[in-house]
């Protein structure tokens, strides 16, 4: 489902109409939330919309290999920082009229995303995961402080279930169990060889490998 957004939230979150808007709202300054142009916006991309809310509903989420190799690929994590962008001016536009609880729902489907991402554990995704989560926190915050708020406009409100911090391990794991993959198929293959010397393969996979197998000590 994330595989299939990928193009239409490009094209919507790159419209030069809505560079403005996305700056405030990640800058922290404030945003006209009534304004006709942003709620037209926003509309237009409502059947987009619907799609990231559908796919944040689901339990889990699994980025498959897609080729003929068995290799896992790292999901591409700009567009999941789009789509949270969208669902958070989403909720600006809800929270100005008055539709508190859909703006939750939104901010809700924003730590999904997080929550999604960080399944296919790597340092790229849990990174990515993480900027994800604290903006939906701070649109959370804003959310909370919406001037007609009642306690079942929150019913439905999803929250993380837990830290970030802890998947710093398996995302490690990850990563060195990833390039341990690279060395292996370089060394069965009949086409590369691995020797000394600059701009050579062995080269390329050196400093990845070993900045790696080094970050465990950093991470203990």
């Amino acid at each position: 489902l994330y595989d299939s957004l990928r193009e239409d939230i490009v094209a919507i979150h790159d419209d030069e109409r809505a560079d403005a808007w996305m700056d405030a709202l990640n800058g922290g300054d404030p945003i006209d939330a009534r304004s006709a142009d942003l709620a037209a916006y926003v509309a237009r991309a409502s059947g987009l919309l619907d799609r990231i809310r559908a796919a944040t509903k689901l339990p889990r989420c699994t980025f498959a290999p897609t080729g003929e190799d068995d290799v896992v690929h790292i999901p591409s994590v700009m567009p999941f920082l789009q789509a949270s962008d969208l669902l958070r001016l989403s909720a600006r536009v809800r929270v100005a009229e008055g539709d508190v609880a859909g703006a939750a729902s939104d901010v809700s489907s924003a730590f999904v995303l997080s929550d999604h991402l960080v399944e296919t554990p790597s340092l790229l995704t849990l990174m990515m995961a993480t900027v994800l989560r604290s903006r939906a926190i701070d649109e959370l915050a804003h959310v909370l402080s919406a001037p007609r708020i009642a306690s079942g406009d929150v019913d439905g409100l999803r929250l993380p279930a837990a830290p970030l911090a802890g998947e710093f391990g398996r995302a490690l794991r990850m990563e060195e169990a990833f390039m341990l993959s690279v060395v292996g198929r370089a060394l069965a293959s009949d086409g590369l060889g691995i020797t000394g010397g600059f701009g050579d393969p062995w080269t390329g996979i050196d400093d990845g490998f070993f900045l790696v197998l080094l970050s465990r000590a950093e991470g203990r």
